[in-house]
């Protein structure tokens, strides 16, 4: 609705990253690669479009993520929630439905911050069996 994501969300999300990072003995060095793994492509993107291709609470989000999930499955996270967005947004075209039912889109802008959120729980549950998984895709 307001198209804002609270400091809260992303500070707490960063926290439970710290505090699993510190509890699974990882590197200092994994931390780091977790939190800007995403980000520096997101602010470059932020930079170049000036603020119409990404939030900076997007940005923040997925900062704080990266200490929790690490950086392949943070990266995950983020083609997870590109894709839901793609597919839900492909629904409702198909269907033809009006602007004002979909209640997602406020003119040419889309709330990234919900399809982050589900992409970042699904990383964290299963993100370790989808990686897997694509990596032992056959021809890779």
């Amino acid at each position: 609705r307001y198209f804002r994501i609270p400091n809260s969300c992303s500070f707490a999300l960063g926290c439970m990253g710290i505090i699993e990072s510190v509890s699974k003995n990882r590197s200092l060095a994994q931390c780091v690669l977790g939190f800007l793994s995403i980000n520096v492509v997101l602010i470059l993107i932020y930079l170049i479009t000036q603020r119409k291709g990404i939030g900076g609470g997007d940005i923040k989000l997925l900062s704080a993520s990266g200490l929790l999930l690490g950086w392949k499955k943070n990266i995950l996270a983020f083609f997870i929630a590109s894709l839901i967005v793609v597919f839900y947004h492909m629904i409702f075209k198909k269907i033809q439905l009006k602007k004002d039912t979909i209640r997602f889109l406020s003119g040419d802008r889309l709330a990234f911050g919900p399809y982050l959120s589900f992409g970042i729980f699904i990383s964290y549950i299963a993100g370790d069996m989808i990686i897997q998984w694509y990596e032992n895709w056959p021809g890779l």
